[in-house]
């Protein structure tokens, strides 16, 4: 008994560890956009640290071809909004995802800023509706630069401590029942 009980103690003050440890690292979420009618679709990955967006990647595929390396093409001081050199758009690089949305670039020539038509601040959750403007970099509309109009899905990221959290867990729920059912076979017997 003595023995789970030092381990459980060890278990969690490793977990407390991993999770201040992990605690500013970067959040990473999978996103994808799909409109059907105008042919454009997308996918990818962003990360997020205190709500600021840091690093976008994936692809974006439209009738001018796949375009496979789409990366942040700026990151404005948290909390504070501007617009893009073209004019065309808002940026703010905040999730959640909301008006002013992420601003990327790719080596198709194109800028692409992918937002959610919800009110600002508002969740997507897991899907809702959202815009991707894609223009060329003189600032030339490719897709109207009101936003191409389809869905946008927004899913989260299991962090490895969160896995390493479930782990441990479940390796300790086993040590405590193997231990146990050892003490009821122990105790069986001494009654014998």
């Amino acid at each position: 008994m003595t023995l789970v009980r030092a381990s459980l103690i060890a278990a969690t003050a490793a977990l407390a560890t991993l999770a201040s440890a992990s605690g500013a690292s970067a959040l990473v979420y999978d996103w994808s956009f799909t409109d059907p009618a105008d042919g454009v679709f997308g996918a990818g990955a962003f990360n997020e640290v205190a709500g600021n967006v840091t690093a976008i990647s994936g692809s974006i595929t439209t009738s001018n071809g796949t375009d496979n390396s789409i990366s942040l093409l700026a990151v404005p001081t948290p909390g504070q909004a501007y617009y893009t050199p073209d004019g065309h758009w808002v940026v703010d690089n905040l999730y959640p995802v909301d008006v002013d949305g992420f601003y990327a670039t790719g080596a198709l020539n194109s800028v692409y800023n992918l937002w959610s038509n919800l009110p600002a601040g508002a969740t997507v959750g897991t899907s809702g509706s959202g815009s991707l403007g894609i223009s060329d970099n003189s600032g030339n509309c490719l897709y109207t630069c009101n936003g191409v109009n389809g869905t946008l899905s927004i899913t989260a990221v299991p962090e490895p401590a969160a896995w390493a959290l479930m782990l441990v867990g479940i390796g300790l729920a086993g040590a405590t029942l193997r231990s146990q059912s050892k003490l009821a076979r122990a105790s069986s017997r001494t009654r014998a």
